[in-house]
C-alpha cells in the first residue's frame, strides 16, 4: 500500500500558491530491501529545506541533486537508483534494492505587484488575465485602484507619504514586481524601500538614461551596490514596442522566457511535433 502524506499536498498547495520554486519527490516503484517504501514523498523547496523524506542517506542526496535541477529547469523526470554499492553505477549502499523517484517540478505561475497603475499597468493586468496569472496593483493614487480598472486584481494598496508601503502589503508573495510609475521620483522611493525586502525579480519601466538616474539616486539613498544591481531596467523584450500594449506584450514575453528556461533553450514559437 503506498503512503498518504497530507501535509505534504496541503504543503505543495501552499507553495503553488507563492512565488517559491520547489519539487516534489515520490517513490514510485521499489523492489527489494529500500528505505523509502512506495509512495514516500519530500517536497524540496528552492532555498533548501524540505518536507517529508524518502529515506535519507544517500539516496536522498541524489534525489535532492535532481530535484533542484527541476527547480532550474522546470523540467520533471524519473529517475532510477540501484541502491548496492557493488553494482556498476550503484549507490554506496548496502540496501541490495532498486528505487525509482519521480521528480516533479513545481513552478508558481507568476505572481505580478504593479507599483503605478496606469496605461501600461493596465495593458499588462489584461496580459496577465488572458495567462492567468495573478497580480496587485500599488498606486499613490486611490482613482487608478478602481476594482473596475484592476477587477482581477489580488489586492490593490494605497501608497501614501506616511506609508509608502503598507504594512498589509507582503513583498514576498510576488514572484516579479515591476515600478510603472508616472514619476521616476516616486520610483526611486518605491525602489529604495522594496529592494532590500525582496530577493526576486524588480524591474523598472524606462530608457537606460532612466536607469543610470536611478541607480545614482539608490546610491545617494545609502543603497547597497549589490542591491542595486539586482534592478532591471528597462524592462521587456527588445522588440521594439512604443505604445502600453505593446510594452505588456514585451514585458509578458520576457516573463515567460524567464520562468521557461527550458523552452527558452529551443523553439520560441511552438512546441516541438
Amino acid at each position: 500500500m503506498a503512503l498518504v502524506q497530507p501535509d505534504i499536498y496541503a504543503a505543495v498547495v501552499r507553495l503553488l500558491d507563492g512565488a517559491q520554486r520547489g519539487a516534489l519527490c515520490v517513490v514510485v516503484r521499489a523492489t527489494g530491501s529500500v528505505p523509502g517504501k512506495l509512495g514516500a514523498k519530500m517536497l524540496l523547496y528552492a532555498d533548501g529545506s524540505q518536507l517529508g523524506t524518502i529515506g535519507g542517506a544517500g539516496l536522498e542526496e541524489q534525489v535532492k541533486a535532481r530535484a533542484r535541477e527541476a527547480m532550474a529547469t522546470g523540467q520533471s523526470g524519473c529517475f532510477r537508483f540501484d541502491l548496492s554499492k557493488w553494482k556498476p553505477g550503484g549507490l554506496n549502499s548496502l540496501c541490495g534494492g532498486t528505487v525509482e523517484v519521480y521528480v516533479e517540478a513545481l513552478i508558481p505561475l507568476p505572481h505580478l505587484l504593479l507599483c503605478g497603475g496606469g496605461h501600461v499597468a493596465q495593458a499588462l493586468a489584461r496580459q496577465c488575465d488572458l495567462l492567468g496569472y495573478r497580480y496587485a496593483v500599488l498606486d499613490d493614487r486611490q482613482d487608478f485602484l478602481d476594482s473596475a480598472i484592476f477587477p482581477a486584481a489580488t489586492g490593490r494598496y494605497l501608497s501614501t507619504p506616511a506609508q509608502l508601503l503598507p504594512p498589509e502589503l507582503d513583498l514576498a508573495a510576488y514572484s516579479h514586481i515591476y515600478l510603472l510609475g508616472y514619476s521616476w521620483e516616486l520610483d526611486a522611493r518605491w525602489l529604495a524601500a522594496i529592494l532590500p525586502q525582496t530577493a526576486h525579480y524588480v524591474g523598472a519601466i524606462g530608457s537606460k538614461t532612466k536607469a543610470t538616474s536611478l541607480r545614482r539616486e539608490l546610491a545617494e539613498q545609502g543603497l547597497e551596490a549589490g542591491t542595486i544591481d539586482r534592478l532591471v531596467c528597462p524592462i521587456g523584450l527588445a522588440i521594439g514596442a512604443e505604445s502600453p500594449a505593446e510594452i505588456a506584450v514585451a514585458v509578458v514575453a520576457d516573463l515567460i522566457q524567464q520562468t521557461k528556461p527550458a523552452a527558452a533553450a529551443g523553439s520560441t514559437t511552438s512546441p516541438p511535433a
